[in-house]
């Protein structure tokens, strides 16, 4: 019953693993997405944690940024003030 069981989490421990989507995070370079000459870049990141929800919803200012996975993130470009980041 052990080995059984040990083999299970092992099966799904790398099924989880092939499940991330999304660009790498070295792939950003190749982004074309540089802000204006008034702006800035903010980065959302989200990192992995266990027991954590899989997906979780992200908000900039009010407008829906999309859909933010495990070890995830967003490029927002954005002029200097006080911003609203929201999940659901």
């Amino acid at each position: 019953m052990y080995k059984i069981f040990s083999v299970l989490i092992l099966y799904l421990s790398i099924l989880c693993g092939c499940s991330a989507t999304g660009i790498k995070y070295g792939d950003s370079l190749l982004l074309k997405n540089e802000p204006a000459d008034d702006e800035g870049t903010v980065i959302i990141y989200r990192s992995s944690i266990g027991g954590s929800p899989t997906i979780v919803k992200i908000s900039f200012d009010g407008n829906e940024l999309g859909k933010l996975f495990n070890n995830g993130y967003f490029l927002v470009n954005a002029k200097e003030g006080k911003h609203f980041i929201s999940t659901y």
